[in-house]
């Protein structure tokens, strides 16, 4: 019912979801931190690549699959049906982008299937700054791909959008 306050003023479908994708960054930043840090002090993880490279492509990733977790919220009816949508999406895409077993070992029409998937390119890059070194000039093309997802996917919100969760899901123009 807290959006229904929000559909009598002029805030357009559009800013409320760039809104909420704000909270999520800095939700991820912060996770990303104490992540990083672990690694670092814990796991004496070092990073080949440049710190800020590396900044630069887990900002571009989050902004690839925010996206995606507030596109599950837009098709929610409610609150128990999210977590089953938000798994049947995020755990084939764990196992199909090389984040929990190396790409290399997937059969070639997995392989194909994967390339549709944003999580083959954030593991991607992020193996290219963490573990090659490699800049962003290399990585120009999966990152290219992560920006089109974040685009089409805040789109597609904007869409989707529902005031109400009991409002039928329907494309708006």
């Amino acid at each position: 019912g807290v959006f229904r306050r929000y559909r009598v003023t002029p805030v357009r479908a559009l800013v409320v979801v760039m809104a909420h994708a704000i909270i999520a960054l800095f939700n991820l930043a912060a996770s990303l931190a104490v992540q990083l840090l672990v690694a670092k002090l814990a796991f004496k993880i070092t990073v080949a690549g440049s710190i800020p490279e590396l900044l630069i492509v887990c900002f571009i990733g989050a902004m690839a699959f925010i996206p995606l977790g507030l596109l599950v919220g837009s098709v929610a009816r409610d609150m128990k049906t999210a977590p089953e949508i938000t798994n049947r999406l995020f755990f084939p895409m764990m196992f199909l982008s090389g984040a929990a077993f190396p790409f290399f070992m997937l059969p070639d029409w997995i392989k194909t299937i994967a390339h549709l998937l944003p999580a083959t390119y954030v593991v991607e890059v992020l193996q290219g700054v963490i573990v090659r070194g490699d800049n962003l000039l290399m990585l120009a093309q999966p990152l290219f791909v992560l920006v089109l997802s974040c685009v089409v996917g805040f789109a597609m919100n904007g869409l989707l959008f529902r005031w109400e969760s009991t409002e039928p899901v329907s494309i708006k123009r």
